[in-house]
């Protein structure tokens, strides 16, 4: 079984993997990122920067996509299942065969890369 998912679907496909090895359960034997939002925090990032006008996904309406999917009592999207990225080492070393894709002019390209790294870090095939 190989989960996939794009933009926010891409968060939720890495929250299975997360959800499935804390709990224990079957984790997918694949994961295909496309374009995933893997951090909610609002941590500034070049890529933010850089693409925070973008014409099609403004920085303005991406708040407005977090606030919108966060839980309203949400206070910490530190937590793994909501920013994938948070993920400890533990986590991630027991991940499937990942693999994701991200635009260039992605405002997630670096939280992409970060998360790519870090699984290769944790010997995930990514």
């Amino acid at each position: 079984i190989t989960v996939v998912g794009d933009s926010v679907g891409g968060n939720l496909a890495a929250a299975v993997c997360i959800r499935s090895i804390i709990e224990k359960g079957r984790c997918p034997d694949g994961l295909v990122l496309a374009y995933p939002v893997l951090n909610f925090n609002s941590t500034p990032t070049p890529s933010r920067a850089l693409f925070m006008m973008d014409a099609i996904l403004p920085m303005n309406l991406l708040l407005q996509c977090r606030n919108l999917y966060l839980p309203s009592h949400c206070d910490n999207a530190s937590d793994p299942c909501l920013s994938p990225l948070m993920a400890t080492d533990q986590l991630l070393s027991q991940f499937p065969p990942t693999s994701i894709m991200v635009g260039g002019y992605d405002p997630f390209l670096d939280d992409s890369v970060d998360f790519a790294h870090r699984l290769d870090s944790n010997g995930i095939t990514c």
